[in-house]
């Protein structure tokens, strides 16, 4: 069997339908895209999904991707930022900002205007979060997390030193929001930024702000924004 015909075989598995919550999952208006047809992985992943989105659009499943992207959207609408996937446990941490890169190719095949007007008032929602929730203060931006409760607190360091079996000589706070930061990134976990993820401002996340920030300027003009285009 061919990667190819393995893949066709598959994938109608990794699609889940839930439009309600239930539990700690979090309903989503459209089909949905998993990346592991079983057991653990039941959610939908923010940049998991634009990998994905890359093969559904080279094999024709156009629905499909843009009914990713406005899963991605609807996240957005509903808490402010980009959930890291669709479960409540992740309230607290997005991941890498590909929903600017998701939208372009999705547009580039269809070319609706009007779903892209509607992208465009999400993107600014995007791009507003990142600047002003991870911004390191000195015109870079940082993966980090939202404020932990207590038991977010708990659970973080728990996930750490469960998964790894390595206590860092830090407050729990810390070793906690390392934990999500790092989660932020897609890197959890990998020696990359030590379990201080948020003391850095990675070289990947910003090339994917800028390449944000330049995708507002060109979908601005293709909408005839020319003032927001220039801005």
């Amino acid at each position: 069997m061919t990667v190819k015909e393995y893949v066709d075989q598959n994938l109608a598995r990794s699609i889940r339908v839930n439009t309600e919550d239930c539990g700690a999952l979090i309903g989503l208006p459209y089909p949905y895209i998993i990346p592991c047809v079983a057991d653990m992985f039941q959610e939908m992943y923010y940049w998991d999904s634009y990998f994905a989105n890359t093969g559904l659009l080279i094999r024709g499943d156009v629905e499909q991707a843009k009914n990713n992207v406005d899963n991605l959207r609807y996240l957005l609408d509903r808490y402010g930022f980009v959930l890291n996937g669709n479960n409540k446990g992740f309230e607290y941490n997005s991941q890498p900002p590909f929903l600017a890169k998701m939208i372009r190719e999705v547009y580039d095949v269809t070319g609706d205007q009007e779903w892209l007007k509607e992208c465009y008032a999400s993107l600014k929602k995007e791009n507003a979060f990142w600047m002003e929730k991870r911004n390191t203060g000195f015109g870079l931006n940082r993966y980090d997390c939202e404020p932990l409760s207590e038991q977010m607190v708990k659970n973080g360091v728990r996930d750490l030193t469960g998964r790894i079996g390595y206590t860092p000589d830090c407050t729990v706070e810390e070793i906690a929001r390392g934990n999500f930061s790092t989660g932020e990134s897609g890197w959890d976990f990998n020696p990359r930024m030590r379990h201080e993820t948020y003391q850095y401002a990675p070289a990947d996340l910003n090339s994917l702000l800028y390449i944000q920030e330049d995708e507002l300027s060109k979908i601005a003009g293709e909408l005839g924004l020319l003032e927001e285009r220039n801005h």
